[in-house]
């Protein structure tokens, strides 16, 4: 892997705003997702190059819409439940960020029941804000965090095995407040 002077791998971005946020941004994502749905899901990156047919090498327009989709629950096979919340996803693009969810969704099959297509509620483990970002990333490669929000985004990150965030993030998620 290709680093920085700062250590960090060349393919992430990395941006702190005056009001503390920190933008990490991985620029391989896109790379890594269609690879992931050309092996996985075909039939949903079918569908996305009909409806964004110019792939950019970064895949922006292409992540612009997939993200969208799981918004509006365009093609979405699969949610998340975190208290009284429903967040539509797609499981390949899910389980193309976190192992975990790969792992569990690798027996999914498409006619199972509504139920059968959640997972949660997670009420206890973590906020819906923390979930939202987790997918973020999942379908931008891009995550927004505070100060106030890094253990928990951490803690989630290993719960869930976002291997790839875990991998371009500083060695500690609080490196990246220390100037």
């Amino acid at each position: 892997m290709a680093s920085g002077e700062d250590g960090m791998d060349d393919s992430v971005s990395l941006t702190k705003n005056s009001a503390g946020e920190v933008l990490l941004e991985d620029k391989k994502h896109w790379k890594i997702l269609s690879e992931y749905l050309k092996e996985k899901d075909e039939n949903l990156l079918v569908s996305l190059r009909e409806e964004a047919p110019s792939e950019d090498k970064s895949g922006c327009h292409q992540l612009e819409v997939l993200n969208e989709w799981r918004k509006t629950g365009k093609l979405c096979d699969f949610a998340l439940l975190v208290g009284d919340r429903e967040f539509p996803c797609h499981v390949a693009v899910l389980s193309a960020s976190s192992n975990h969810f790969g792992y569990l969704c690798r027996y999914y099959k498409e006619d199972a029941t509504p139920e059968e297509k959640r997972y949660g509620p997670m009420d206890d483990e973590f906020s819906a804000d923390i979930i939202i970002q987790l997918l973020d990333f999942s379908y931008t490669g891009r995550v927004q965090m505070t100060y106030e929000t890094v253990d928990d985004l951490s803690m989630a990150c290993f719960r869930f095995q976002f291997n790839r965030l875990l991998e371009i993030a500083p060695d500690s998620f609080h490196e990246i407040w220390k100037t």
